[in-house]
């Protein structure tokens, strides 16, 4: 008993101090991004690569037919392969903002973006996006 007590115990003290994590098996889509504003999600859709509009950098707009989500990348040269994710289906993962009434990921770290379905195993936490 004292084993399961303590057990206990450790867990409500390790559990808080854990990272929010994006669950990688089950994306959101730009449309369920518009309820988890605040929150560190994976989200898919066809992404369609484009100049950022009024500020530098480039955006990954995320489609899927009915909303859209961008995924702002202010420092392009540090995404090698991101003229390939350009309409393709994509998983980004990050804080969900709202930016002029749109939801937004901003991108600082080349790992947080991959083609939908390549990387079944991957985790990323918000964390990692930082």
């Amino acid at each position: 008993m004292r084993i399961l007590i303590a057990a206990a115990l450790l867990a409500g003290c390790v559990l808080p101090a854990l990272p929010a994590q994006a669950d990688y098996t089950d994306p959101i889509s730009p449309t369920q991004a518009l309820s988890d504003v605040g929150l560190c999600m994976t989200v898919e859709g066809h992404a369609t690569l484009s100049p950022a509009a009024g500020r530098l950098g480039m955006q990954l707009t995320l489609d899927d037919g009915t909303n859209r989500l961008t995924g702002y990348i202010p420092t392009p040269d540090s995404f090698p392969d991101l003229n390939s994710l350009d309409g393709q289906n994509v998983d980004l993962t990050g804080v969900i903002q709202m930016d002029y009434g749109r939801p937004e990921i901003e991108m600082n770290q080349p790992y947080l973006v991959w083609a939908a379905g390549s990387r079944p195993d991957m985790l990323v936490t918000c964390k990692d996006s930082g």
